[in-house]
């Protein structure tokens, strides 16, 4: 289920994480809905911080012209705290799916708008949560 479902990402090899790239791509031109955690990596494993967004999922959106659907997930460290042993705790875990951003008509010149928007989206709404840890002004690009 795992191998069909999910796209794996190794980033230890430029060729492999490219192949996965087109592998999304295809997903989007076949109308299959993908989930990308556009920071890339994982955070720090026992606080929630957004780190910088990178490029590719918005790229990827505006080139197929597909809204984004930006969700924000809370609880996340509690029920997978990564302490080397991988349990999974009884926890529950909300997610917010906010309103579709519509790509239609960008170009590539607006991922770093589309990339900030999304940014300050999920930012706010782990603050309103009480789930962001830092304070930013502005996403580094």
């Amino acid at each position: 289920m795992f191998g069909r479902l999910h796209i794996a990402v190794d980033r230890s090899n430029r060729t492999k994480s490219f192949r996965a790239l087109g592998q999304a791509q295809q997903k989007l031109q076949d109308g299959t809905s993908i989930l990308l955690f556009p920071e890339g990596t994982i955070p720090d494993k026992e606080k929630v911080d957004l780190l910088r967004f990178k490029d590719g999922a918005f790229r990827m959106a505006i080139e197929a012209g597909v809204p984004i659907v930006p969700m924000t997930i809370l609880n996340g460290p509690k029920a997978l705290l990564d302490n080397g042993r991988w349990l999974l705790r009884p926890t529950q875990v909300p997610v917010i799916f906010h309103e579709p951003i519509p790509t239609e008509g960008m170009t590539l010149e607006d991922v770093p708008a589309l990339r900030q928007r999304v940014f300050d989206l999920i930012e706010q709404s782990l603050r309103d949560h009480g789930a962001l840890l830092e304070q930013r002004v502005a996403v580094p690009g």
